[in-house]
């Protein structure tokens, strides 16, 4: 099989040697060629079409260079020349995997990883993985962080739709690294929020509802898994309304002794409080605090029986 090698003596070009090896047919087999800088690159074909590309820049002894950021970079083609995976090993030790369908991006895998396969400290995360359907949008992302929290993001037409952190321990309990066990997140077609839903280590839950990117209702439960009351909190639910600016309207706590309590906002500003006595604890039923603009009480009313409330605070439900 015939070789060539050409050698840039007088210095003209960028490289120093381009090794050429052709079948006896004059077909091209392969191509090595070493650069002025100490960067290599290796080329091998098949039936004169493009296969693989290695590149290197490592040193004498395998040691990584400056030359350029990366170690190596291997590049594989399909029969047809198009793309089919590009691997790449960096200089601090990260590596990058993509793969190919029909020459589009299907697939990327980032990895921050020790030569044990423990983390590494060069970057937050160990691994993140990306999907791309057939033309190139972005369809998920994954990844997992060195404390062992993981996120998974999925979209539709490149827009993310719905994001999934967890914080468990291989076990499936939960971990230290948050206080919390898992947060949902989910997106409009536009990109815009509409609902996040977090469990905390505790068992208490947060659901957050959104409007135009904007929450609006917020709900705290303090429940056990089979929906009843559990110890960790002296109440039951929280919940709290805003206006469209985000400016709270009213906050109802529900106690886990039957009592409620809710604020009727203004402005933002605290305008009354009703009091639901639900465990039959004080002598009256309901009790009104108004307050003035200045956050002081200027009235309070009582009411003993249930036909004594004013029919607007029908809401506690009392008959």
């Amino acid at each position: 099989m015939p070789i060539t090698i050409q050698e840039d003596t007088a210095d003209e070009f960028n490289w120093n040697t381009i090794e050429t090896e052709r079948d006896d047919n004059g077909t091209l087999l392969s191509r090595f060629i070493q650069y002025d800088n100490g960067t290599t690159r290796g080329e091998s074909y098949e039936n004169g079409t493009l296969r693989v590309v290695y590149q290197s820049d490592l040193g004498p002894f395998g040691e990584p260079s400056d030359v350029k950021p990366w170690e190596t970079i291997e590049t594989y083609y399909d029969a047809n020349g198009d793309i089919e995976a590009r691997f790449e090993v960096r200089d601090n030790g990260t590596t990058n995997l993509k793969q190919y369908e029909g020459g589009v991006l299907r697939y990327v895998e980032q990895t921050d990883l020790s030569p044990t396969g423990g983390p590494s400290d060069v970057k937050a995360w160990e691994r993140i993985e990306t999907y791309y359907d057939a033309n190139g949008d972005l369809e998920a992302r994954f990844q997992v962080l060195d404390d062992g929290v993981t996120t998974l993001r999925q979209y539709e037409a490149g827009v993310l739709r719905q994001m999934e952190q967890v914080d468990l321990s291989p076990t499936g309990g939960p971990s230290d690294a948050r206080n919390w066990e898992r947060i949902e997140t989910f997106y409009d077609a536009n990109g815009v929020i509409e609902a996040r839903f977090e469990l905390k280590d505790n068992g208490v839950t947060i659901l957050k509802e959104y409007e135009a990117g904007v929450a609006r209702v917020v709900t705290q439960e303090d429940r056990a898994p089979g929906g009843g009351t559990s110890d960790v909190k002296n109440w039951d639910s929280i919940t709290a309304f805003y206006d469209s600016n985000g400016v709270i309207e009213a906050r109802e706590t529900i106690f886990d002794n039957g009592d409620v309590t809710a604020f009727l906002y203004e402005g933002g500003q605290r305008a009354l409080r009703l009091q639901f006595d639900g465990d039959d604890s004080n002598s009256w039923l309901v009790r009104e605090t108004i307050y003035d603009a200045n956050n002081q009480v200027v009235a309070i009313y009582t009411y003993d029986t249930a036909e004594e409330v004013p029919p607007e605070y029908g809401f506690f439900d009392l008959v």
